[in-house]
């Protein structure tokens, strides 16, 4: 689980056995989600414009795909992670 969420679910794995993800958290009546992708180390994947992701599956290149804020992403580990299609 993400620091600050209270729970976590996976949404994909690859053939190397790397996860992603979302984790929740419950704020009153308001549930936001963030993507992770989980090596041995639970990493924040962050989000378009500081809001929500959930990522949807992950290939065997460590590429993810999901949306953010509405829009489709695909992470690459590279500095700047999102790129909108």
């Amino acid at each position: 689980v993400l620091p600050g969420y209270d729970e976590a679910r996976a949404t994909g794995i690859n053939d190397q056995g790397v996860v992603v993800g979302r984790s929740l958290a419950r704020v009153g009546d308001q549930v936001f989600y963030r993507a992770f992708l989980y090596d041995g180390t639970m990493r924040d994947l962050g989000a378009l414009y500081g809001g929500e992701s959930i990522p949807h599956d992950i290939n065997n290149n460590a590429q993810v795909v999901g949306w953010s804020d509405d829009r489709a992403f695909l992470y690459e580990k590279r500095p700047s992670w999102l790129k909108v299609k």
